[in-house]
């Protein structure tokens, strides 16, 4: 079982970030909120994710894990997106590949 594991930073506040823009199937995602993160929230979900619309929202004091798992053959890595609150805040992930 091979994992991938990575940092996504949100270069712009209000902006969604993809995770990868490789198809990557993937089992389980596990993703974190940094402690380094300035907050208040990251937003996780599709390609509209924002402050209104998310999957999940981390609180900027590291928060999580938030763990998803997937149905085989159900489940891509390059579905997720971020976006924060303020500018340069992260998530990190470990993704448990097919």
């Amino acid at each position: 079982m091979a994992a991938q594991m990575a940092v996504v930073s949100v270069t712009s506040a209000g902006t969604a970030v993809r995770f990868t823009a490789t198809p990557t199937p993937i089992r389980r995602l596990t993703i974190f909120s940094p402690l380094s993160n300035a907050g208040p929230y990251q937003y996780v979900g599709g390609s509209d994710v924002s402050s209104a619309v998310y999957g999940a929202a981390l609180p900027q004091d590291g928060g999580g894990p938030v763990v998803i798992d997937f149905a085989p053959g159900t489940g891509d890595l390059s579905d997720f997106y971020v976006d924060a609150d303020t500018s340069a805040d992260a998530i990190s992930y470990v993704a448990v590949l097919v």
